[in-house]
């Protein structure tokens, strides 16, 4: 039994300094959008202050001078009467995405459907996968280490995997294993590691050294999560920066083109 054993601790010790690693991870990434999210913000603000207040102003005014409106200036012009006068019906939908996304994802279906969209999600998903990487590594070296049966041990990390798509999928290795499969074959069947991992599982199994090279895999890829890790909070500030610097640019140059207009039209204006 696992409990009865000298496992306990270890599998124990294993569990906090996840955690801490799961907490870590999520304070670099709030720590790394706390600058673009306050950019965001004040862009939004800009934005939002442009739309209600000086578009409807212009428009006021060059229909007051026989002006003509130039096309982004009416884009935006029907922006502000969408927001303005149906914002209520873009509130319900949201309401009622976030309502069906919960329906959705208390089935069985669902659940899984959403748990193996998140794994390709760019970035995101990258982070998360290498993450179980390195947890079903290291998980399973640390109960291969003290004894425990291949089999119980796969139950055990289909248990924490925390992840309905991966939990289907081990529990097709593991059918696979007890038909006579070795683990590197019955995970390659699936592709749900990528080859590297396998390949090095499939030396630790010929060599005998199935749980030290677990471990190795293990320093492997939680080198590859932090390295990701970094590249993605680098990359998300100034991509945040220059979706904010074109919507505001945008706005601008709607505003923009209709003062020109007005400026134009006031100087050719026949006295």
């Amino acid at each position: 039994d696992v409990c009865s054993s000298d496992l306990l601790p270890q599998i124990l010790l294993r569990l906090v300094k996840h955690l801490m690693q799961a907490k870590e991870l999520r304070d670099r990434v709030q720590q790394a959008l706390i600058y673009p999210a306050f950019l965001a913000l004040a862009g939004a603000v800009l934005i939002t202050i442009f739309i209600t207040f000086m578009v409807p102003q212009l428009s006021g005014f060059m229909a007051q001078t026989g002006g003509v409106l130039p096309l982004p200036t009416r884009i935006l012009l029907q922006i502000h009467h969408a927001i303005t006068g149906y914002w209520w019906v873009g509130l319900l939908l949201g309401i009622s995405a976030v309502i069906g996304f919960r329906a959705l994802v208390r089935t069985d279906e669902g659940r899984i459907g959403w748990d193996r969209f998140r794994l390709m999600i760019p970035g995101y998903g990258r982070v998360i996968r290498h993450r179980y990487y390195a947890q079903f590594s290291r998980t399973l070296g640390t109960l291969m280490e003290n004894g425990i049966p291949l089999l119980r041990s796969l139950d055990l990390v289909t248990e924490i995997a925390g992840n309905r798509f991966l939990e289907l999928k081990l529990s097709e290795v593991r059918k696979a294993v007890i038909d006579g499969a070795t683990l590197s074959a019955a995970l390659q069947s699936q592709k749900m590691f990528p080859d590297l991992f396998t390949d090095m599982m499939a030396v630790g199994e010929q060599t005998g050294h199935f749980a030290e090279t677990m471990q190795a895999i293990a320093d492997v890829y939680e080198r590859e999560l932090d390295k990701t890790v970094g590249l993605i909070s680098q990359l998300i500030p100034p991509v945040i920066i220059v979706v904010i610097a074109v919507l505001v640019g945008l706005v601008v140059f709607s505003i923009l083109s209709a003062v020109f207009e007005m400026t134009h039209s006031l100087q050719f204006r026949p006295h």
